[in-house]
């Protein structure tokens, strides 16, 4: 991911327009450049001065069939009627010498095509944030309620969602667009029995075959393209058309399983059920999507997934230790970072060296005869003032009679600064010791919220603490690296622990879901009723915690695995 602020500063195509051939002037600006180009329209950048914003013009070519352009009027007018912060926002329409165009906003940012061409698989986290996106921006256009040629509709069906119609923001939203085939629910506009409207590789069953369309079909499209997304290649991959066609009608695809042999199955089981050939056979609504997808997301981070895909496209997104990354993806990866992993082991050792000769050399510097009063010697550690130094400062005193104050006090002083000194030597511990430990704590806070958990883990065998705080981020710490006991232990501490820096309810949370999951950990490797029930209960605990709450999804996972574990009291 690295790369990605280098390819989105490169999208625009940059083509010497305007010319002769094309608009100089359009909508409500000037002409800088073509985003995209497709068989039906182009899709210009325009420059509005007076606004000084950049905005996207769809403009149609010339000589379209009749049936197109009553299309792209669809287009306009079901577009312009949806207000969603993930679908793309309409500005005005018009005509260019007789042309009809689309002024919207430009998407300051890249497709999920150009974002799986440049990164392959995308990391489940990532990915499944993005569906999320996707599942509230059909749900509100399958439930909104418009007017269309006179009449009244509610709701419409996408029927394109595929990569090049999802665009993904700098600041990580996620939009979709391109509305050109769309029908309302339960209805068909400009249907052609002899002609397949949509793109091949997405398009459900049930279009290929030019019959009725409905919430379902945009679901199925949904899964094909979380498919891309996790595999880093399509379902159906064949060059030849024909071959397609039929791997369609049949549903012929290559199980996600063989691509990504790693994931969790309840994301296959999630994959699968969108892709099912019979409408009837997959989520009957794209609330039911959304709620598993919301659920598996939870149990991949405790992040929110506008954090997970803003990190993602910033370069940020370090995968814990329960996402799983495919097989295909992961492998020349891992190959082409030996040569670097080697090079980092020499230099931390080399490092190790030289850092073990300068304290070596430190401490011969120390036990040189150095003079020290009585108040530098209370003010230094413990590990900083050796005996050693003791022994030779009898010497000093016969140098310190020029100064009058200084050497009649001493003798009088003498039988007591041993006990003095070595009071505030003792004392002098206890006090450095919460001067330092916020920041440790903000250090180590640091260390777990970006992935850093080797590193913190270390620290945490270095450093011990009372505080709460300090007790939650090693739970964390210790889940995310599939210590799941040992993490259900420390946050159940955690709830005991006071702390300033985090919340009572909050320390709670942690404890009830760490514990949820050790549980379904535990019932996964030995299925059994009781193992079941164990889990089932705590699962409840999280659901009543978290119901209502900002962190909502987490009530919504929960209540899955109740679902899930449910199965085995059943059987």
């Amino acid at each position: 991911m690295d790369t990605m602020p280098t390819y989105f500063a490169g999208l625009q195509h940059n083509d010497p327009v305007p010319d002769q051939e094309k608009p100089k002037t359009l909508g409500s600006g000037f002409v800088t450049s073509v985003l995209g180009e497709g068989g039906a329209a182009v899709v210009y950048e325009i420059w509005n001065p007076k606004l000084e914003i950049h905005r996207a013009v769809k403009l149609w070519r010339p000589n379209v069939s009749e049936k197109d352009l009553q299309r792209f009027e669809t287009e306009i007018k079901i577009t312009s009627k949806l207000d969603h912060p993930n679908i793309v926002e309409i500005h005005t329409v018009g005509e260019w010498n007789g042309l009809p165009f689309i002024e919207m906003e430009r998407i300051d940012g890249m497709s999920l095509q150009q974002m799986i061409k440049a990164n392959g698989a995308i990391p489940p986290a990532v990915a499944l944030a993005i569906m999320i996106y996707i599942c509230r921006g059909l749900h509100y256009a399958h439930q909104e309620e418009f007017s269309l040629y006179g009449r009244r509709r509610k709701g419409v069906i996408h029927c394109d969602i595929k990569p090049a119609n999802i665009m993904i923001t700098r600041n990580g939203v996620v939009k979709l667009m391109d509305f050109g085939i769309a029908n309302p629910t339960n209805v068909s506009l400009h249907t052609d029995a002899n002609k397949v409207t949509g793109s091949l590789q997405y398009m459900a069953p049930e279009q290929i075959r030019s019959r009725q369309v409905d919430a379902r079909t945009d679901i199925y499209s949904a899964g094909v393209v979380l498919y891309e997304m996790l595999s880093g290649t399509r379902a159906f991959p064949s060059k030849q058309l024909l071959e397609v066609i039929e791997k369609r009608k049949a549903n012929d695809y290559v199980p996600l399983n063989q691509f990504c042999g790693n994931l969790p199955k309840r994301i296959y089981r999630l994959v699968a059920k969108c892709m099912e050939l019979q409408p009837e056979d997959r989520y009957q609504e794209v609330t039911e999507l959304q709620k598993i997808v919301t659920a598996q997301f939870g149990w991949l981070t405790n992040d929110e997934p506008e954090t997970v895909l803003q990190k993602y496209i910033e370069g940020r997104f370090v995968p814990n230790g329960k996402v799983f990354i495919p097989v295909k993806t992961a492998l020349p990866g891992i190959v082409a970072g030996l040569p670097a992993l080697v090079l980092l082991i020499i230099l931390v050792v080399v490092l190790l060296r030289v850092r073990q000769e300068k304290k070596y050399l430190t401490s011969l510097s120390v036990t040189q005869p150095i003079v020290k009063t009585q108040e530098s010697a209370a003010v230094d550690p413990p590990d900083e003032a050796p005996t050693v130094i003791e022994k030779v400062a009898p010497p000093p005193p016969p140098e310190k009679k020029p100064e009058p104050p200084v050497v009649s006090v001493p003798p009088v002083s003498l039988p007591k600064p041993a006990p003095v000194k070595a009071r505030p030597a003792a004392a002098a511990a206890p006090r450095k010791t919460p001067v330092r430990q916020p920041d440790q704590l903000a250090a180590l806070e640091r260390m777990v919220e970006t992935g850093k958990l080797s590193q913190a883990l270390k620290s945490f065998s270095s450093f011990r603490s009372n505080d709460g705080l300090y007790y939650a981020l090693y739970a964390r710490c210790l889940y995310e690296s599939g210590e799941w006991k040992k993490a259900s232990i420390m946050a159940e501490k955690a709830t005991m622990a006071p702390s300033k820096r985090i919340s009572v309810k909050q320390r709670k949370g942690l404890a009830l879901l760490y514990k949820a999951k050790y549980l379904s950990v535990v019932h996964d490797a030995a299925p059994s009723r009781d193992a079941a029930q164990a889990a089932i209960n705590a699962w409840w605990g999280v659901h009543e915690h978290f119901e209502g709450t900002a962190q909502s999804a987490k009530a919504s996972f929960a209540e899955s695995e109740i679902n899930r574990l449910s199965l085995t009291l059943g059987e």
